[in-house]
């Protein structure tokens, strides 16, 4: 069997002011990544793609150390395009990002509609999966892959947004691109 693994980055070292693309793992998200690798091992992924995003960048390098991977950086993993967006509370952020979803051919954020970051990802996606032929594991962030779940599956994209922790993990077989387990959160 073969597999597509996309896991969420670990948890960062927020840092206001910085733009959240700059931001780099804390040291709780560190030894995080370590009990991702453990379950990741569970589907022998030959590679790890990452997105070129810092702390999707770190997450990538310590999973790929762990599981003795290759790890590269492909383009267009990013996360939905928000830089120009100002640091926003916990609460405020929730808010916009329900909306997000909620309206995904409006401008609601930032400098992409949800349907142009995920059409963007999902191609992104599918070039990395064109050039690996085993299983692959891709790291990138949140948003864009509950858009691409919501795309393949069933399932609502808030929703599972808001489920996911940092890191969490999406499985889907391929080639069909079909959902097979969610892994919503690890133990440090």
């Amino acid at each position: 069997m073969k597999y597509l693994l996309l896991i969420r980055h670990s948890q960062p070292e927020i840092v206001e002011g910085v733009p959240a693309k700059e931001w780099q793992l804390s040291e709780e998200g560190r030894r995080r990544c370590e009990s991702m690798a453990k379950i990741m091992a569970l589907y022998v992924p030959q590679a790890v793609v990452t997105s070129r995003e810092q702390k999707a960048l770190e997450t990538g390098q310590i999973i790929a150390n762990q599981l003795d991977l290759p790890v590269s950086a492909a383009e267009n993993l990013h996360e939905h395009e928000r830089s120009n967006v100002p640091f926003w509370g916990r609460d405020e952020f929730v808010v916009t990002v329900k909306r997000f979803f909620d309206q995904p051919d409006q401008l609601v954020m930032g400098e992409e509609t949800a349907e142009q970051a995920s059409t963007r990802f999902d191609a992104a996606v599918q070039s990395v999966l064109m050039e690996n032929s085993g299983s692959i594991a891709i790291v990138a962030h949140g948003t864009v892959m509950s858009l691409f779940a919501a795309k393949h599956t069933k399932i609502e994209a808030h929703s599972l947004w808001k489920r996911l922790g940092m890191p969490a993990m999406l499985v889907f077989s391929l080639p069909e691109i079909e959902l097979v387990e969610i892994i919503e959160d690890v133990d440090g």
